[in-house]
């Protein structure tokens, strides 16, 4: 039994050679890692950038819509027909509600 387990011990002491290719491919990978970080970092900034920028123009144009709107281009509205608005509106909600 001994001579079995010697046997296993100086199997798995021995020391196995790393390829080239293994300190090649290594070197590699975290060379491409730096690189997908750059590039990850690149894109999330000109994303965000577009974003702000879409949601500056959205803010800016409508403004500039309900300040024509309302102030350039007023409109005088009958209060009979606001409180019909208001009274379809919860009508049509309790009707949805309740069904």
């Amino acid at each position: 039994m001994n001579d079995f387990e010697n046997k296993i011990k100086r199997v798995l002491k021995k020391e196995v050679e790393k390829p080239l290719s293994y300190d090649y491919a290594i070197k590699n990978a975290f060379y491409n890692s730096k690189n997908k970080r750059k590039s990850n970092l690149l894109l999330k900034l000109a994303t965000t950038t577009s974003c702000l920028i879409m949601v500056c123009t959205g803010v800016f144009a409508t403004s500039y819509i309900v300040y024509e709107k309302v102030w350039k281009k007023p409109v005088i509205v009958n209060q009979h027909l606001i409180f019909e608005c208001f009274y379809n509106l919860i009508y049509l909600l309790l009707h949805l509600l309740f069904l």
